[in-house]
């Protein structure tokens, strides 16, 4: 057993150095503080509830979060996969942004290992360790290693479930016994599922890819073969279902904000985000043009292996859907989940395109196409790295956000001089909560002004949509009352709202 562990790694050396420099490229990036995104908060706040427990005060203090500010910033509660490992973090390392930022860092690395081993089945040896140092290598991750969210995670997960039910479900392989594959589906599902509500996709790929095969295979089964087979392949469906009513029953659950935000699209919303999705791979490869030139390879991937893979179309397709429905722009976090698999049909587009430059004669095409595949798709990958480099910020280890010294001192004056009933109208409410545990809402209207008893204006973000818009009339009356001005903030108490 030892020797065969021991040939298997001799095998694959090749993978530790990448995976290795990798993590020391990642770690690199990685900063003891965070940038302004709101959801991050919540997260921590999540996972401090699960340790210190006040659900219910959690579950009030948000609704009054949500409910009140200008408009939707996020659900009541996010999926608490994040929270739960966030939480067994802070029992050991306490408010270590660094230490909670290792999910993300780990997960990367295990997504990393998950595409060798799924794109093992496809291609060479060599091809994969090439993909994998892209990806390894790519700046494109970065914001998603060094922000405690759920993006980095979810790939992770999607991609496992994806490459796990393409071999169980398309291919028929069997990697235990029938039934324990299709258990571990369920688990696997229900775990991206708990990390991002977008998970469930996944359990409707799952169903249409059974669909599809059960079709293909309607006239081999008798009555009796279908049933069990319909048994069988249900398991995944309870499994998911049985580990969410548990869930329930432990964990309390938000509202149905993702409904009403899907509610609101309409032809026109559709089109707009359909056309924004599909071009947010250039961000991936790093330029419009590089993007623009793996089309046609993509497409001749698709035609080639649609009946394999059909698997990854589907779930390609859905989250497409998805993300054409949704009214908001979460920017190319919105695509991490299909990008291992458009790479995918990209790679096989090119090992077609060589293969037909073999096929072609004269001296210089025929006799030299893998040499000039492999040299073409080197350009490109330097390329696309090079492009995605440049386009980081020079201080890039420095990031605008919350836990600055001017922030430090707003939070420290407002601990000192407000009251913990005090309503604070900021731009960032669930940062503003978790720094300071006064109740936030965002405004960006002046008759929303009525809602507070504390004012925040960030004067670095004056033309941030999230920050209320105030005329010169008004900031005339409210200089009136300002009790705190930094480098960076002022603060107003807003007068019709003292508390006796």
């Amino acid at each position: 057993m030892l020797k065969n562990y021991i040939n298997l790694l001799h095998r694959h050396l090749l993978l530790l150095p990448i995976l290795i420099f990798s993590a020391l490229l990642m770690k690199h990036f990685i900063t003891n503080d965070h940038d302004w995104g709101d959801d991050f908060a919540q997260y921590i706040w999540q996972a401090l509830t699960i340790v210190y427990g006040g659900y219910a005060e959690f579950m009030q203090t948000n609704t009054f979060i949500i409910n009140n500010s200008s408009f939707v910033i996020g659900s009541i509660t996010y999926p608490w996969g994040v929270p739960l490992v966030l939480s067994l973090i802070y029992r050991v390392n306490g408010m270590d942004l660094i230490a909670f930022k290792y999910l993300g860092f780990f997960s990367y690395l295990l997504f990393l290992l998950t595409i060798y081993i799924g794109f093992l089945k496809y291609f060479p040896k060599k091809i994969c360790l090439i993909v994998v140092a892209y990806f390894a290598i790519n700046p494109f991750w970065v914001d998603g290693v060094n922000t405690i969210v759920s993006d980095i995670p979810f790939l992770f997960l999607s991609t496992v479930c994806i490459f796990l039910m393409n071999a169980i479900v398309v291919s028929k392989q069997v990697i235990f016994t029938k039934v324990i594959d299709q258990f571990l589906l369920g688990i696997l599902i229900f775990t991206a599922f708990l990390v991002r509500n977008n998970g469930v996709l996944l359990l409707v790929n799952l169903f249409f890819i059974q669909l599809i095969g059960f079709w293909q295979h309607r006239k081999w089964f008798n009555k009796s073969q279908i049933r069990q087979e319909v048994l069988i392949t249900s398991i995944p469906f309870g499994v998911f279902i049985f580990l969410l009513i548990a869930e329930h029953s432990f964990l309390p659950n938000g509202d149905s904000t993702h409904i009403h935000f899907l509610m609101q699209a309409n032809h026109v919303t559709v089109f707009k985000n359909f056309i924004y999705t599909i071009r947010l791979p250039r961000f991936f490869f790093g330029s419009p043009w590089l993007y623009i030139a793996t089309i046609f390879p993509v497409i001749l991937g698709v035609r080639k292996t649609w009946r394999q893979s059909y698997c990854y179309l589907i779930y390609m397709s859905l989250t497409l859907a998805l993300y054409s429905l949704w009214p908001a722009h979460g920017g190319p976090r919105f695509i991490f989940p299909i990008l291992p698999l458009y790479f995918f049909y990209l790679v096989v587009g090119v090992l077609e395109l060589s293969k037909r430059m073999m096929n072609l004669r004269g001296p210089l095409l025929g006799s030299h196409s893998k040499v000039i595949a492999y040299a073409l798709s080197g350009l490109f990958m330097v390329s696309s790295i090079a492009y995605g480099y440049a386009d980081l910020p020079r201080n890039v280890n420095q990031v605008d956000g919350p836990y600055s010294q001017s922030t430090a001192q707003v939070v420290n004056f407002l601990e000192k001089n407000t009251r913990i009933d005090d309503v604070i109208i900021f731009r960032k409410p669930r940062v503003m909560y978790l720094l300071s545990s006064r109740k936030s809402v965002l405004i960006d209207n002046e008759a929303g002004l009525e809602m507070g008893d504390y004012l925040v204006l960030d004067l670095e973000k004056k033309h941030d949509q999230s920050q209320i818009s105030l005329n010169s009339a008004v900031l005339s009356k409210l200089n009136e009352f300002m009790v705190f001005k930094n480098e960076q903030f002022v603060i107003y108490k807003l007068k019709g709202h003292q508390k006796s």
